[in-house]
């Protein structure tokens, strides 16, 4: 490793950063802690704890050792790296009297620092008069050319790029891979808005919700968004405004 690379990920460990993981073959992130340093001959790495995933799910990664993408703050930057699981240690003794189940990630070979969101997200109130709805494409439906179903989920905040929802676990979701499309439908002031998204990242809370990332600004350009974004803009100006309102 680099110094500074060595420098940035101890820091990680020493504030116990908050680390968010995702598989190269799946976008569900999972939330990690940064446990310590191995310094092992050939198996130098970082031990990570994903205290939110299940049993089943550290296990497939163990098993897959899937390439992965690792993001975290240390103080106000924001920095990922990419890595590969190595091995997992069931019982990975924390100190002298906490054991937990830990996976061993390869040193990388670079961290990166990575920008903030191109537009700030604002928050959706349940009084701000702004709601949306998300539906996947069920490609099994009958008749062949797939059913669009609704995703049980409330819309957190939103940006002219994307948003954030809340939502009930859905297998299908959580297994669905980074840039498939999904519909949603943006209802402000007695409008309804229909939007193209794709799915930015599913982030796994606990065993009752999970939150989506989707993103507008891949399908920007096709005939179908014409004018969307443009309706899209007055509904952030609005939550904009609200937001102002409250931070007085």
């Amino acid at each position: 490793m680099t110094a500074t690379v060595d420098e940035i990920l101890m820091q990680a460990i020493r504030d116990k950063c908050a680390m968010r993981v995702t598989a190269a073959d799946n976008p569900t992130a999972h939330a990690a802690r940064a446990l310590q340093w191995s310094d092992k001959d050939g198996a130098e790495g970082l031990w990570l704890h994903l205290p939110e995933a299940d049993e089943a799910t550290v296990a497939r990664l163990a098993r897959t050792l899937p390439v992965i993408n690792i993001s975290f703050a240390v103080g106000k930057t924001r920095h990922a790296f990419d890595s590969k699981i190595v091995t997992r240690n069931p019982r990975f003794w924390c100190n002298d009297t906490i054991m937990v189940d830990a996976l061993l990630v390869a040193a990388p070979t670079d961290v990166r620092q990575i920008q903030e969101r191109r537009c700030a997200r604002v928050p959706v109130s349940e009084s701000s008069g702004v709601s949306a709805q998300l539906y996947r494409l069920d490609k099994n439906a009958a008749g062949g050319a797939g059913a669009l179903v609704p995703v049980d989920g409330k819309l957190q905040d939103l940006s002219l790029t994307g948003g954030g929802f809340l939502c009930t676990p859905d297998r299908t979701l959580l297994a669905a891979r980074r840039g498939e499309r999904l519909a949603c439908i943006l209802e402000f002031r007695g409008s309804k808005i229909v939007i193209v998204a794709s799915i930015a990242r599913v982030t796994s809370i606990s065993t009752r919700a999970m939150r989506i990332g989707v993103d507008f600004k891949a399908h920007e350009f096709e005939k179908s968004m014409t004018g969307k974004l443009a309706e899209l803009a007055t509904v952030v100006q609005e939550l904009e405004r609200q937001e102002s309102l409250r931070r007085r």
